[in-house]
């Protein structure tokens, strides 16, 4: 009917309130981008609002491995994305870092990262940041 209005309202004693209910792949993804924040949290150059420009220079990888060993990872200052040889170290050395210190395998590939520089395909960051929470998650950042 054209020019009618339909009115939804809520069954009798139900609370009167939007439909916010969240699929499990949205609330998984909002508890992996928390994590992700937290541990990432201070580092300078580095902010992590989303899947995929967020970890496009690698800053964010080397902060995250940086917030577990910072050892490894070293004087994380001294580490720079604004340039193609800055990018390509810092994934070079989050990658190797992930793989020996988590034993999660370099799911993202350096050359793919930096061919998809400054956009990253976000579901492959994901399944890596997945990988990586779940060896990671329960243990608290060192600084």
């Amino acid at each position: 009917m054209a020019g009618s209005k339909t009115t939804l309202t809520a069954a009798p004693g139900a609370a009167s309130r939007p439909n916010k209910t969240l699929s499990a792949e949205q609330s998984t993804k909002g508890t992996l981008l928390v994590w992700a924040q937290a541990q990432t949290r201070g580092y300078a150059g580095v902010s992590v609002s989303n899947f995929s420009k967020s970890w496009a220079d690698g800053l964010a990888f080397c902060a995250l491995m940086h917030a577990h060993y910072p050892q490894a990872i070293g004087e994380f200052g001294r580490l720079k994305g604004h340039d193609q040889a800055g990018r390509r170290l810092c994934f070079e050395l989050a990658f190797r870092v992930a793989t020996e210190r988590t034993g999660v395998p370099a799911m993202l590939d350096v050359e793919d990262m930096m061919a998809a520089y400054p956009r990253p395909d976000d579901k492959s960051v994901i399944v890596y940041l997945s990988l990586l929470y779940q060896k990671l998650g329960g243990i608290k950042r060192v600084g």
